[in-house]
């Protein structure tokens, strides 16, 4: 379970989680370890054979775990599984942070790209299409408030929204928008709670978040 933020999940869960993921894991290659014991041990007696045939689950495994982790591929399930388009041709300052457990995850993406691409970016993405969307200004800000009554009020006669602090977003993510952007609020097949993509006017950035649950 790569980037679990513990508290998400409280540190003693995460702890537990983990714990029993290893175990379940150990306990696996030991069965297939097993089994290829009773069916080979007597027709194989080269010791580089068998490790090779002993070794290469976890080659293969740990191939492919490298390979998901590279950051262009993480970009590219991203997009995909967001029902996004792809990322832009001039898209630079690419950044990309996800974290999981067996119950729940989230995904963040940010890019740079010019304001043509950007445009093209949002008008070629289907979910884009048919999401709800709020626009933000120096007049209705999103600002960080740690007041539940304020929240439920909807502001303190005032246009600006209030929201909670994501404790498992990255530093680098725009969770206060105080400047021109719009919020496109989505929630894509596979994923229980609902997402967004940012879209910052000013800074010609664009940010999206994907949650699992």
């Amino acid at each position: 379970m790569s980037g679990t933020p513990a508290d998400s999940v409280g540190i003693g869960l995460e702890v537990i989680k983990r714990a029993v993921v290893f175990c379940i894991l150990v306990l696996v290659f030991y069965l297939y370890q097993r089994a290829l014991y009773d069916l080979f041990h007597t027709r194989v007696n080269r010791r580089r054979t068998w490790s090779v045939i002993v070794l290469s689950p976890v080659i293969l495994f740990g191939m492919k775990s490298v390979y998901d982790s590279l950051p262009s591929v993480r970009v590219r399930q991203i997009l995909t599984n967001g029902e996004l388009a792809p990322l832009p041709e001039s898209a630079t300052e690419i950044t990309v942070y996800t974290w999981w457990t067996p119950m729940s995850g989230a995904e963040f993406l940010r890019f740079r790209a010019s304001r043509e691409d950007i445009e093209s970016f949002v008008a070629n993405s289907p979910i884009l299409k048919r999401a709800e969307y709020c626009d933000y200004s120096a007049d209705k800000m999103r600002l960080l408030d740690q007041d539940e009554r304020r929240r439920s009020r909807g502001g303190d006669a005032d246009e600006h929204e209030y929201i909670r602090h994501d404790s498992t977003a990255p530093p680098w993510y725009l969770e206060e928008i105080k400047h021109n952007a719009r919020e496109y609020r989505i929630r894509p097949p596979g994923y229980h709670s609902s997402g967004e993509v940012i879209i910052d006017r000013e800074k010609d950035v664009v940010y999206v978040r994907l949650v699992f649950s």
